[in-house]
This record gives C-alpha cells, structure tokens and sequence, in this order.
C-alpha cells in the first residue's frame, strides 16, 4: 500500500511539472510558380509536414497563408513576410518559420502546377522579437516514388529544425 502511494505522489510530481512549449508560427513560400496557378500539392506537404512535427513535439502552432511569389528572393526574409512575422510577434509566437519552395522557373501553364516538385527548399527558423534568423537548412530536390514517401521525408527535414529552438545560437 506505501508503495502504491508513493508511486502516485511520484506521477503526481511528473504531472505538475511544467513542461515548456514554444509557439511557433510558419509560412510557406513558393517561388517560380504562375501568379494564377492552382495549389500545389508539394507546398501543402510542406505545410502539412510543419504542422505535424511541431504539433507531435508538444508546440503551439499557426500558420499564415501560402505566399507565391514570381521569383526568388535575395535577401533572408522576402519583404512580403514581414507583416506576417510582425502579426505573429503581437500574437505572443516564439518563432516564425519560413519553408521556401522553390519551383523550376520553366514556362509552366497554370493548370499543370499542382503536381510540379520544387527544385530546392529552405527552411529558415526565425525568433520573433526581436526578428532574427537563427537557423537555416537547404532539403535538395528528392524523387521518391509517392507522396506517402514524400511526406515521411519531409517530416524527416522538419524535425531538424527542433532542436534550434531550445538550443539559440
């Protein structure tokens, strides 16, 4: 009976600690795509990737909506997203992420979008206040054999991104 008591005092314990969670806000950016295209199915994997990993390891998450842009950006942050990173800062986020997918700049038609793979993308891992990169990963281009496969890797990418936000640089 004493040990029934103490293992529940001991679970007890474990429960009360708090355990931190960060909020975390992300955004996919398309590059290369037409400005009318449809939705690209590699761009919602992508999001979808986010949206899991980080919701599986305990975190607050949100995103902003999918921003095309009609061709690659310079600097670390497109001008277009900084009012998304600062919404995201005035609702209280620890991070902001970035996913830049970007799509081969051939002459696509508008209806053939939606299965086009990105050449490259980057994932760049921001804090928010004050608005600094912290970390950034380039995932090459990776023919798998089906989106379930696809998805599995991209999950795979996105959890590299975890430790960074409790290990800032």
């Amino acid at each position: 009976m004493v040990s029934k008591k103490i293992a529940v005092l001991f679970l007890s314990a474990l429960v009360s600690v708090p355990v931190p969670a960060a909020t975390v806000s992300f955004l996919i950016v398309e590059t290369g795509l037409p400005p009318g295209a449809d939705a690209n199915e590699h761009s919602s994997l992508w999001e979808s990737g986010l949206f899991d990993v980080f919701f599986d390891a305990g975190h607050i998450v949100s995103n902003a909506p999918i921003l095309r842009l009609e061709g690659k950006f310079e600097k670390e942050l497109p001008e277009t997203a900084r009012a998304d990173i600062d919404e995201a800062a005035q609702g209280g986020m620890d991070y902001f992420i970035i996913a830049v997918l970007d799509y081969p700049l051939a002459e696509i038609s508008e209806t053939e979008t939606a299965a086009v793979r990105p050449d490259q993308v980057s994932l760049k891992l921001f804090t928010t206040s004050p608005c600094r990169l912290l970390f950034e990963q380039r995932c090459g281009k990776k023919q798998l054999t089906s989106m379930d496969d696809e998805f599995l890797w991209v999950k795979q990418e996105v959890r590299r991104l975890l430790p960074q936000l409790n290990d800032p640089q």
